[in-house]
């Protein structure tokens, strides 16, 4: 396995590191994105965080790669092994960006240190970023450079601006002082408040970048070329166009799609999140679906078989659902709280052995946390008719039939029960 102390030589030549951030599930995006980085940038070093690697590096998908694949046991730290418990796999990867560039910063001599997400297509030279970097200490790329389309479809201008301004799947730090002040602050609070989580002010580590690079005032340089972060998001804006095996958008050369939503094997989508358009639809269906083809075609050369699942959702024998990821955020205590589906899973379970009055009880304490549970509700009643409390059975039967007055079982039971009477 390749380490950072083997692409020394190479850091200190370029000065530049390119890294991105995946799990092992995600890993062929990975490779895809070294790929295509290596026709334009075949100098410059990169190197792989894999959130969920095995901490004895028996990794074998490594052996396909020739740049650093770290683990998070490299980056060392007691908060980071609390963030794998309460955060999901999506959360994690964003919000250990800033623990990942501080480690690179200060383990190699990178005067520039340049993050890509996984799923970016690279498909031109990245110069532009990198010299920006010569005169300012940050940069990064918004998602649109004109309003959306108030159709009530998502994207959305109220989308955009949940997730700021400044998309985080590319940016680039220069070392200075104030770069590491801002990445330190950075991690500590997306230590305890990165969720994805738009009702409570949280959007990972997107919405603490979005506000850290106004700290730096005149020392932050965004890149709004067209050609740069080019995605389902501002594709009304801007047109795609191809020569000579190159992709342009309004006339400038696109140094990277960024391909979020793009599923390799579903050929009538670009994104999933895009409301608007798929590729049967799209003013511009021809050339992204050459666009897609040309991505596509990376995937059919991954040389290592996909890995399924991910590395922390389970924690000392215990299932972490989103309520134990939460439980153990707010007590500091892992404990196997029941998730909702879990909890009608055992009920229905109960019912089908034969013991309603174990599976009233499950549904009984369901319906204390989540009341409005329509299959709570059903199987309650149910199992309270089986168990002969025919009194019960009717107010859950008139209750369900209130929150979904089509529910025809709902019904026929309780027409059974008022007509038979106690």
């Amino acid at each position: 396995m390749t380490t950072l102390a083997e692409i020394a030589g190479s850091i200190q030549r370029t000065g530049v590191l390119f890294c991105t951030v995946v799990t092992r599930s995600h890993l062929k995006y990975a490779w895809v994105l070294r790929q295509a980085l290596r026709r334009h940038h075949p100098e410059e070093p990169f190197c792989i965080l894999v959130l969920d690697a095995p901490a004895d590096d028996s990794l074998s998908e490594s052996a396909h790669f020739d740049v650093p694949i770290l683990g998070l046991q490299a980056l060392a730290s007691p908060k980071i092994t609390d963030m794998t418990v309460y955060y999901s796999a999506y959360e994690l990867c964003g919000n250990i960006k800033p623990y990942l560039l501080l480690h690179l910063f200060e383990r190699t001599a990178a005067r520039k240190v340049v993050y890509l997400d996984s799923d970016l297509f690279i498909t031109g030279p990245l110069w532009t970023a990198i010299a920006t970097l010569d005169t300012h200490d940050v940069t990064a790329a918004p998602h649109t450079l004109s309003p959306l389309p108030d159709d009530g479809r998502e994207p959305s201008d109220l989308t955009v601006a949940a997730n700021g301004a400044y998309n985080t799947g590319f940016m680039g730090f220069r070392r200075t002082p104030a770069v590491l002040d801002l990445l330190r602050w950075m991690a500590e609070r997306v230590h305890r408040r990165g969720f994805n989580a738009f009702s409570q002010g949280m959007f990972c580590e997107q919405r603490f970048f979005n506000l850290g690079v106004a700290f730096l005032k005149d020392r932050f340089r965004p890149i709004t070329l067209e050609g740069y972060n080019v995605g389902y998001w501002n594709l009304l804006e801007r047109v795609i166009t191809q020569r000579a095996g190159a992709y342009f958008a309004n006339e400038q050369r696109v140094a990277f799609f960024h391909m979020s939503g793009f599923d390799p094997d579903n050929r009538d989508r670009l994104s999933v999140y895009d409301e608007r358009y798929d590729l049967t639809n799209h003013p511009q269906a021809a050339i992204l679906r050459v666009l897609a083809d040309d991505y596509r075609g990376l995937f059919a050369d991954v040389p290592f078989p996909p890995h399924d699942g991910y590395g922390f959702n389970v924690c000392n024998g215990i299932r972490l659902t989103p309520e134990v990821r939460r439980h153990f955020h707010q007590t500091g205590v892992l404990r196997g709280v029941v998730s909702l589906e879990d909890a009608l899973a055992a009920a229905r379970q109960c019912t089908d052995a034969g013991h309603p009055d174990k599976a009233a009880r499950i549904y009984a304490g369901i319906l204390q946390k989540a009341p409005r549970s329509i299959e709570a509700i059903h199987g309650y009643g149910i199992t309270a008719e089986q168990l002969g409390d025919r009194t019960l059975a009717r107010q859950l039967f008139h209750r369900l039939l209130a929150l979904t007055p089509d529910h025809a079982d709902a019904a026929h039971r309780l027409a059974v029960l008022e007509r038979d009477g106690d």
